[in-house]
């Protein structure tokens, strides 16, 4: 008999420790771990160090601009390495249900004192996010031409800065070197007064991501200081 009692309390012994258990691991569930992506970054052919990264930032977005919950970015600067670090969220359904998903399309951006910067490599930033726990060098080269986008109801989708008609995005005060992509449409002439050098994309489409040769039409241009480049553009007289 003394036998049979030990043996049932030392079952219900084993069964409380494993729902104790099972409600230890339940109650310390954790999300996934981030992918986290990192490397170098140049700017016009010099490297960042951390004496020279003020003003910089960095953004991984989903591929159409949408941001992650939680942010995916790097904003305090380089690290010991020289090197800039972001951590981006892993998908899952019940933690971080905008997280990205392994494999899934991503872009990063490049900031200036919060004046977008052309990335060059990777191409135009794009990569694919790792798994879980992932870590992975991508070093950044980028252009000290920022980015504006001008679409005629100044809505831009995720784009910004976005601008309503060229001569707001001329005149804006970006950097020296500005890209100003533009969708397709006519739009009015404009007058280039400062000393800055723009380059006029036209063509777009209304979410940036494609061009069409020669869609977007705007009058002559007037450059009394400065100069403009004019790509995928007709020109009315």
């Amino acid at each position: 008999m003394m036998f049979f009692l030990t043996k049932c309390l030392w079952r219900l012994l084993l069964l409380s420790m494993f729902l104790f258990t099972n409600v230890v691991f339940s109650a310390e569930r954790m999300p996934p771990m981030p992918a986290r992506i990192g490397g170098t970054v140049t700017i016009n052919g010099v490297q960042l160090t951390r004496t020279t990264d003020t003003g910089y930032s960095f953004t991984v977005t989903r591929e159409s601009g949408t941001v992650y919950d939680p942010p995916a970015e790097d904003t305090d600067g380089l690290n010991a390495a020289d090197f800039y670090s972001i951590n981006i969220p892993i998908y899952d359904a019940n933690d971080q249900p905008n997280g990205a998903k392994p494999g899934e399309a991503a872009q990063i951006h490049v900031y200036n004192n919060g004046v977008s910067l052309t990335v060059t490599s990777p191409n135009t930033g794009k990569f694919l996010v790792g798994g879980s726990g992932s870590i992975n060098q991508i070093n950044l080269v980028a252009s000290a031409f920022s980015v504006g986008y001008v679409a005629p109801d100044g809505q831009c989708g995720a784009k910004a800065p976005c601008y309503a008609t060229i001569q707001h995005a001329v005149d804006a005060p970006a950097t020296s070197k500005t890209t100003l992509k533009v969708t397709r449409g006519e739009f009015a002439g404009f007058r280039l007064t400062q000393s800055k050098q723009i380059k006029i994309q036209g063509g777009w489409d209304s979410t940036f991501t494609s061009q069409a040769p020669r869609t977007t039409f705007i009058k002559s241009p007037q450059v009394i200081a400065g100069s403009v480049i004019l790509q995928n553009l007709v020109v009315k007289p």
